[in-house]
C-alpha cells in the first residue's frame, strides 16, 4: 500500500479508482452538458471466463482488441486494450474511455498491469473478477493526450495535475480541480488546461484538509448555459469558458 500513497503523493493522476468512477452525481442532472463532445464508448459487458473475446471498433477506427478488470491497491476498475491505424496505442481504464477534445485530438488514461490476479491472492487477500476472462493487478499512469499520432503526457504538462483533478473536457479545453500542497492544509482551485497553447489558467477557491483517498472526492467540472460549474459540498463557483469566477 505504501508504494501507492507515494505514487499518489507524486502528484500523478489515478481516475480508475471506485470512489473516482462512481463520484457524487447529486445534481448532475440539471446541467446542459452538450458542448461537451462525446466520450468514445469502450465498454462492453462483462466478458466470463468461457467466452472468446472478440475485437471491435468504436468510433474514428480505434479497435479494441481485449478488456478485463484490474486491482490496482486503492480501487479497481476495467482496462481496455486498444490499437489504432492498425498499431497497438496503449491499455487504458474502459470507463474513462477514450474522451475526443477536437479533430485527431483525444484523451485517455494509461492502465500499467503488472501481474495476472485470476486464482491468485491481491494484496487485499481477495482474488481477481470472476467476471471478466483476465484480472490483473496494475499501476495507473498519466492522462494521455493524443493529438495526430503523438502522445502528450497531461500530468507532465497542465500545473498541479494529481490524484483529485477529476478532469472533464468542455469546449475543446480539459477542466479540473488543482491542489497544491501547503502544510497540513491544500489550496484547491478551479484549473484549465489549453491542449492547443499547452497552458494552464487557474483560479483559487479555499484551502481544505483532504483526508480521503478517493478519487472522486471533487466532482467533474460540469458545463450548464455557457458556463463551466466547479462544484464541491453543495457549493457551486461558476466560471465562464476563460475561467473567469462569475
Amino acid at each position: 500500500m505504501n508504494k501507492h500513497i507515494i505514487y499518489i503523493l507524486s502528484l500523478i493522476l489515478f481516475a480508475a479508482c471506485k470512489g473516482k468512477q462512481t463520484s457524487a452525481q447529486s445534481d448532475s442532472l440539471l446541467f446542459d452538458t452538450a458542448p461537451v463532445l462525446p466520450k468514445i464508448d469502450t465498454s462492453k459487458k462483462a466478458i466470463s471466463k468461457d467466452t472468446a473475446f472478440k475485437p471491435y471498433t468504436v468510433i474514428n477506427d480505434f479497435i479494441i482488441t481485449d478488456t478485463g478488470y484490474f486491482d490496482f491497491g486503492l480501487g479497481e476498475g476495467t482496462y481496455a486494450v486498444v490499437k489504432k491505424d492498425n498499431k497497438l496505442l496503449d491499455t487504458i481504464d474502459q470507463q474513462y474511455g477514450i474522451q475526443k477534445i477536437s479533430n485527431d485530438v483525444y484523451l485517455y488514461l494509461v492502465i500499467d498491469g503488472k501481474s495476472i490476479l485470476t486464482n491468485k491472492e491481491n494484496e487485499d487477500g481477495m482474488v481477481g473478477n470472476n467476471h471478466y476472462k483476465k484480472s490483473i493487478f496494475a499501476n495507473i499512469g498519466d492522462f494521455i493526450i493524443l493529438n495526430k499520432g503523438n502522445k502528450i503526457s497531461l500530468n507532465n504538462k497542465a500545473e498541479d495535475f494529481g490524484w483529485f483533478a477529476n478532469p472533464a473536457i468542455i469546449n475543446q479545453k480539459i477542466y479540473y480541480w488543482k491542489v497544491s500542497e501547503a502544510g497540513t492544509n491544500n489550496r484547491v482551485f478551479a484549473a484549465m488546461f489549453d491542449p492547443l497553447i499547452l497552458k494552464t489558467t487557474s483560479h483559487y477557491l479555499f484551502n481544505d484538509l483532504i483526508e480521503t483517498d478517493d478519487g472522486g472526492y471533487f466532482e467533474s467540472p460540469q458545463s450548464y448555459n455557457g458556463q463551466v460549474i466547479f462544484q464541491f459540498k453543495g457549493k457551486r463557483y461558476k466560471f465562464s469558458p476563460d475561467l473567469t469566477l462569475k
